[in-house]
């Protein structure tokens, strides 16, 4: 509540005689009860949850150059206990992959590394080679397939390299030997790749964060095809069917590409500004600055529900046994039905200071949100935590 109403408030309780008693009856009834974790895990600037069998891997520093240590930790979904953490040095962990017993990760260094999954021992790094202290790095989660390791990564020879400026760096998309670390080919491409690459009828696909989609031959590096798309590109790529790849813009925008014919084959504007995105089965669901929650079909561009919160969406998970639940900017958990209807909201986050129920909505606070075997893990700034979702 603004501070001028609260005093006319206060006022008003004065002149009819009530006391500090009623203040409390006007003012906590506004504030809902806060939701407590099962656990937290503190650190710095947390990436997205990955789920394994018996533990979640965590990467600390996520999209952090430059700096101090940063963990990749495996922590056991129950206790939030680690059970082996490993460091890097002046740069963040990107999003892990888990396959085979092995973890595949990129680091703001400019490293890409191979760790034993059951106990954190690096088998091998990768390295590109960069001098650069800030920007660079490779981010997004690497793809295994075809009895490799694809993953984008971009670095500098430049000690100074502004991290502003996209042609400071060489940007790009790297086969490995998943054995030892050996670089098989690598391709250059205009900016990073941020998200990933994805496996779509036997072709490498990766999209720049410029703006840019690309075709690799697997086994060469070859670019089959390549193409502007409609803004640039922050959110994972996704498989639609067998053939067809849908993209998630900056700007709110989804486009489905057919792979084989390399054809954009239609685009749709859903939000103001993409902050979260979630696919599951067949539905995308979008969360928008503009505070909507955005549900559209994959097959066509029917959309099935939208629902405004009010204020900017920074969380947004999907689970089949659990529905739909997204995170906004005031730190309050909302729950939807398969049908778009809210069918509750929590508040999740500590009452920081003063008569506000959570936080202020002006920073970004929560930077993901994972649901898994119908639990919600809720990456931010400073920690990652685990909450039940069932309730009011």
């Amino acid at each position: 509540m603004p501070s001028w109403s609260r005093r006319r408030l206060l006022a008003a309780i004065g002149a009819v005689g009530l006391a500090g008693g009623g203040w409390y009856l006007a003012e906590r009834p506004h504030c809902r009860p806060r939701r407590e974790p099962r656990w937290t895990y503190r650190g710095e600037h947390w990436g997205p949850v990955i789920p394994n069998q018996r533990t979640l891997l965590l990467p600390e520093g996520y999209g952090v150059t430059g700096g101090s240590q940063y963990r990749l930790a495996a922590v056991d979904r129950n206790t939030g206990q680690a059970r082996w953490s490993v460091v890097a040095e002046g740069g963040g962990f990107g999003v892990p992959t888990r396959h085979d017993g092995t973890v595949y990760v990129g680091t703001g260094r400019d490293t890409v590394r191979a760790l034993d999954a059951e106990t954190g021992a690096r088998r091998w790094a990768y390295e590109a080679g960069g001098r650069e202290e800030y920007g660079g790095g490779a981010w997004g989660a690497p793809l295994v397939a075809a009895d490799r390791i694809y993953v984008g990564i971009s670095h500098s020879m430049d000690p100074d390299a502004d991290p502003t400026d996209g042609t400071a760096y060489t940007h790009r998309v790297v086969a490995l030997d998943p054995g030892d670390g050996t670089e098989l080919w690598a391709t250059d491409v205009s900016r990073m790749v941020w998200a990933g690459p994805a496996w779509v009828d036997g072709t490498v696909v990766a999209a720049s964060r410029g703006g840019m989609l690309y075709g690799f031959d697997p086994a060469t590096g070859g670019v089959r095809f390549e193409f502007s798309l409609p803004g640039g590109v922050k959110a994972p790529l996704s498989t639609v069917g067998e053939e067809f790849v849908s993209l998630l813009t900056e700007d709110g925008t989804v486009g489905y590409v057919d792979v084989p014919d390399a054809t954009l084959r239609r685009t749709q504007s859903l939000v103001r500004e993409t902050t979260a995105s979630e696919w599951s089965g067949d539905t995308l669901y979008v969360g928008g600055k503009d505070g909507l929650v955005v549900a559209v079909a994959a097959d066509s561009d029917r959309v099935r529900w939208e629902y405004d919160l009010g204020t900017p969406v920074d969380g947004i998970a999907a689970d089949p046994d659990v529905g739909v639940v997204a995170v906004d900017r005031t730190g309050r958990l909302h729950r939807f039905t398969e049908e778009g209807s809210r069918e509750s909201h929590v508040r999740i986050v500590e009452r920081p200071s003063g008569d506000r129920c959570g936080w202020p909505g002006d920073v970004r606070r929560v930077t993901d949100a994972t649901l898994d075997r119908g639990t919600l893990y809720v990456s931010g700034r400073t920690w990652t935590r685990r909450f039940p979702v069932s309730g009011g």
